[in-house]
């Protein structure tokens, strides 16, 4: 009886020191969750990209402050509203495009659109949408990354603009030498240029 007494003393003493170590071990994962999804929180305030968090009626859930910043609204005023709302009227379809392509495939995709930002112009914005789904695959929430392409837009514009000018240069500059050879030697003078221009008649 007094073996049974003391397995049994000895049992219980192992099974409190159990339930101390799963205590232990469950405070320890808490706390590394808790670090977790606070680093999660700064990377994803702190990101220099807009970020927006919708539900699978693209209705504003979560955003980072580059994303309130994008879109001039405080950093809480857009929860609960429509992404739709602030997307031109005239790019509506382009977004429901990129819509039905995220519901029909749940996939990563890429688009771009106009968003209207109060009374000033416009702003062209590309997007890349990610959907999260549940099990029938119906998406339920999605995450949005919007970058202003408004900067890259107007440095094609001045690359173009470098190019065509470049190009009027590299004109020039032919026009020039056939100048100074038709001045060397007179009696070849035009030449070139008829040639060039029967050249290109045939």
């Amino acid at each position: 009886m007094q073996d049974i007494s003391a397995s049994l003393g000895n049992l219980q003493a192992a099974v409190r020191e159990a339930e101390l170590q799963s205590d232990k071990d469950r405070a320890a994962a808490e706390s590394g969750l808790a670090a977790a999804e606070r680093g999660y929180q700064d990377l994803f305030d702190l990101a220099p990209d807009a970020y927006l968090v919708t539900d699978g009626q693209t209705i504003i859930v979560e955003n980072n402050q580059a994303a309130a910043a994008l879109l001039m609204r405080g950093q809480g005023s857009l929860k609960g509203k429509p992404l739709a709302d602030f997307v031109v009227e005239e790019d509506r379809l382009a977004f429901q495009a990129i819509l039905i392509q995220v519901r029909g495939g749940g996939n990563k995709r890429l688009g771009e659109f106009r968003l209207q930002l109060g009374e000033g112009a416009p702003v062209a914005v590309s997007v890349n949408v990610s959907a999260q789904t549940d099990h029938r695959d119906h998406p339920v929430r999605m995450l949005w990354l919007l970058r202003d392409v408004r900067e890259d837009k107007a440095e094609a514009a001045r690359l173009k603009s470098l190019l065509s000018r470049l190009k009027s240069s590299f004109h020039g500059i032919v026009d020039a030498v056939a100048e100074a050879v038709e001045i060397k030697d007179p009696q070849t003078a035009g030449h070139q240029r008829r040639v060039g221009q029967l050249a290109v008649a045939i």
